[in-house]
């Protein structure tokens, strides 16, 4: 799969390809859980057509 899909799939895209600028949008899951490298855990839910991301 390509990575925008997965990025789109989760609510984030890419406003300008090649520059650190993103747009969040409604995720298409209810839950993602990302497990990152060092070990921490990122949770991005849908509320009420809102993202919600916990640090």
């Amino acid at each position: 799969m390509s990575a925008w899909y997965i990025l789109s799939t989760m609510g984030i895209y890419s406003v300008t390809p090649g520059k650190p600028e993103w747009e969040t949008v409604t995720p298409y899951f209810d839950e993602i859980k990302l497990h990152l490298e060092d070990g921490t855990t990122r949770i991005i839910t849908k509320k009420l057509q809102k993202l919600s991301l916990k640090l």
